[in-house]
């Protein structure tokens, strides 16, 4: 298991926080592939904010609720895409023959947003009873796994949900003419909805989704 990036993801969201001196400044504190991620999207769409780096968080200046609204309409696009990852971890045929691809989001000014393929390399493991194992050659008896590593890939959600869900409970505090049905709050149980989750892994998304999951 990753346990560095576990502790890494819960840690984030121990001191992750969004705040204003009004409803027109933001700091988030974000990094690695979340604040590229957030930061090419807003030149992307070349929005009027400022975007002062912090190191350890950042500050967007002159925002708005089509700012604000924009950003979590990507991360939800961002969410969906992990969440076809881990329900197709073990997908070995698809309609385009072989085993499923993960995909991921990339946002670049040039090319917009992409959903691309990655390209590392499937795994192999020998199960020469599996349906789709191969039946003759090198590799007769192995079976393709998706290249998939579950780990990571739930990592991701928590730390893109987290955020997601902080942006939505600022925008709801502050912007009070936004129509409160037009944004879908990511709870746990529809983040994790039709996905087979280790008992361990559903407890740290319980424990890192403390502002998404409401108690009963």
């Amino acid at each position: 298991m990753n346990y560095k990036r576990i502790i890494g993801t819960i840690i984030c969201f121990v001191v992750l926080f969004i705040s204003s001196c009004n409803n027109r400044n933001i700091n988030i504190i974000v990094g690695g592939e979340q604040k590229e991620l957030l930061v090419n999207y807003l030149l992307y769409r070349k929005f009027n904010v400022k975007i002062t780096d912090n190191d350890n968080y950042i500050t967007l200046n002159k925002i708005n609720e089509k700012i604000l609204i924009g950003i979590i309409t990507m991360l939800d696009l961002k969410i969906e895409i992990i969440k076809d990852n881990i329900m197709n971890a073990n997908t070995t045929r698809t309609v385009e023959g072989g085993a499923y691809i993960r995909k991921y989001l990339k946002i670049s000014a040039e090319n917009g947003m992409e959903i691309l393929k990655d390209d590392a390399p499937a795994r192999w493991v020998y199960d020469p009873s599996h349906p789709d194992a191969v039946l003759k050659g090198a590799k007769k008896g192995y079976v393709q796994i998706p290249n998939i590593d579950l780990i990571t890939e739930y990592c991701d959600l928590i730390e893109t949900a987290g955020l997601y869900n902080g942006i939505v409970d600022f925008i709801k505090t502050n912007y009070k003419n936004i129509i409160a049905e037009k944004i879908n709050v990511n709870t746990i149980d529809e983040i994790t909805h039709n996905i087979k989750i280790e008992k361990g892994l559903q407890l740290l998304l319980e424990f890192s989704l403390f502002g998404a999951k409401k108690t009963p």
